[in-house]
């Protein structure tokens, strides 16, 4: 992550975050619940880049992957507590997913679907401080 562009970061981590999702509603009937565990893993070991040493735009980077990921982990967690058992479901097909088609990125939400346009709006932080970051992981280690 550390080597990438902070665009390349977000967009790949999208599109994976999609096919998961995707797998995980399909598969078993704790699947979601068993990939929200793999999110927190994933949340950890983030927050953990961010407390070593990083550049001012790595630093970046990863801070808006962890709110990024953060929304991830909360919208899955609520189509667990929603029951959400099949791919078809709207509370599923009501997010933002990105899908790699034909060696390109599109973006689905509902049933409307547009080719990924590589727009970029620059690296820049979002709403996350490395207070808050010390505070998810406390928080995620302690289960509470």
């Amino acid at each position: 992550m550390k080597d990438w562009p902070g665009q390349v970061v977000l967009c790949v981590s999208q599109v994976y975050w999609t096919a998961e999702v995707q797998f995980a509603i399909t598969d078993t009937s704790k699947g979601l619940q068993i990939y929200c565990d793999v999110l927190k893993n994933q949340l950890l070991n983030i927050v953990a880049l961010v407390r070593g040493q990083l550049t001012k735009q790595q630093r970046i980077t990863l801070g808006a992957l962890v709110v990024i990921d953060v929304h991830a982990r909360d919208v899955v967690q609520d189509m667990i507590d929603k029951g959400v058992e099949m791919d078809t479901d709207f509370n599923w097909l009501a997010q933002l997913r990105y899908y790699w088609i034909a060696d390109d990125v599109y973006v689905q939400i509902v049933n409307a679907r547009v080719r990924y346009a590589y727009e970029y709006l620059g690296n820049t932080t979002r709403s996350v401080s490395i207070a808050c970051l010390s505070h998810y992981a406390n928080h995620l280690q302690v289960g509470t």
